[in-house]
């Protein structure tokens, strides 16, 4: 397996395996990208309901843009989206933060590709 297959293969060799990865693709990965704009959805909508949650409060600096006007306020996933993707469209994964504590947040914390990571922005 670790010399180039390609090298050793016959023509009708490469055709079977041309046709076992087009059968994989089929059953496999493409109903997997057809899914994924609808997890993204499902991802997006648990930020909104986060926010509704957090009655649009920051849950750091207890900014309320019910009283303040225009906060900026983002939904940001407590653990790893992309590591857990069952967990990015869960309502319970996000927090409400101001942009201020967010950014501050990933600031102290090494950058965005830290614990803490989906940035839905949105000033309502």
């Amino acid at each position: 397996m670790a010399e180039d297959p390609g090298n050793k293969l016959t023509p009708k060799q490469r055709q079977l395996w041309c046709q076992a990865v087009k059968i994989t693709e089929n059953k496999m990965i493409k109903p997997l990208a057809r899914a994924e704009p609808q997890r993204q959805a499902r991802v997006e909508q648990a930020c909104t309901l986060a926010k509704q949650r957090d009655l649009k409060t920051c849950q750091i600096t207890l900014r309320d843009r019910n009283k303040e006007g225009k906060v900026n306020l983002e939904a940001d996933h407590l653990d790893l989206k992309q590591r857990h993707k069952n967990l990015g469209s869960s309502v319970d994964n996000p927090i409400t933060l101001c942009s201020e504590a967010h950014d501050q947040y990933h600031g102290w914390n090494d950058g965005n590709n830290k614990l803490c990571l989906a940035r839905m922005a949105t000033v309502e």
